[in-house]
């Protein structure tokens, strides 16, 4: 359920705080798998080095991240079916790093309750019957360490067929950015992809004119509204006008 507030740059760690096991459902391209990945980032970040992301809001300990793609697991369990959460993460995620951790730290810290575990792509597993094995092993996962922080994300489209139980977890769903957030977004396109700081005169007004396009065309703000599909917008924008 939307609320106000959740509108605010750290929606997602508050919804966190409040609710500790999240499934996270959004369309292709609204930004569920970017919005995973920072969270390890900022939380592997600020366990190696606090002071140096004083803005990023993070969740209250500094939980540990571990982030498993759930079709990756699934691709080497067909040779390795034995493989747990645990297991994988160990053997495959970070043994092809060349790091070498033993299994039982992560149990301890789970034990300690000082981890977040990012499932992600839920939906990306090819057949309805791995996708329901998984919840079931996610749910078992959730009630054997409670009190850590797990997050699934999913597409919606066929997630009630194999969804998580609503009792274990709480249901969000990622929001269409706003008039605000497209403008916010095509500002920082500019400067930090463009890497145009300050902004020339000559781009702030190809920047406006674009605005004002998307929010004058409405088929156009449609596409606009998905992170992605403005991601798309504002390249094509730089080389020709929008058709």
């Amino acid at each position: 359920q939307a609320r106000v507030e959740e509108k605010q740059k750290n929606a997602l760690v508050a919804l966190l705080r409040q609710y500790s096991r999240l499934v996270l459902l959004g369309d292709p391209g609204s930004g569920k798998s970017t919005a995973i990945r920072h969270l390890t980032w900022s939380h592997a970040k600020a366990n190696l080095a606090p002071s140096e992301i004083p803005d990023v809001p993070l969740l209250p300990g500094r939980p540990l991240p571990l982030r498993i793609e759930l079709r990756l697991l699934m691709q080497d369990r067909k040779h390795r079916p034995d493989y747990s959460f645990l297991s994988y993460a160990t053997e495959v995620l970070l043994g092809r790093e060349g790091v070498k951790i033993n299994p039982i730290m992560f149990e301890k810290l789970l034990a300690q309750k000082r981890m977040l575990v990012l499932f992600d792509g839920l939906d990306e597993v090819a057949t309805l019957e791995e996708r329901q094995r998984l919840v079931q092993e996610i749910e078992h996962f959730a009630t054997l360490y409670p009190n850590n922080y797990l997050l699934v994300t999913s597409r919606p489209v066929g997630y009630e067929q194999a969804g998580c139980s609503k009792q274990l977890f709480t249901h969000g769903r990622v929001q269409p950015f706003d008039d605000d957030q497209i403008h916010q977004f095509l500002e920082r396109w500019y400067t930090y992809v463009l890497r145009l700081e300050p902004l020339p005169y000559h781009e702030q007004q190809e920047l406006e004119t674009l605005f004002t396009t998307l929010k004058e065309n409405t088929r156009l703000h449609r596409l606009a509204e998905n992170p992605l599909l403005l991601t798309v917008i504002t390249a094509l924008y730089r080389s020709q006008r929008l058709p």
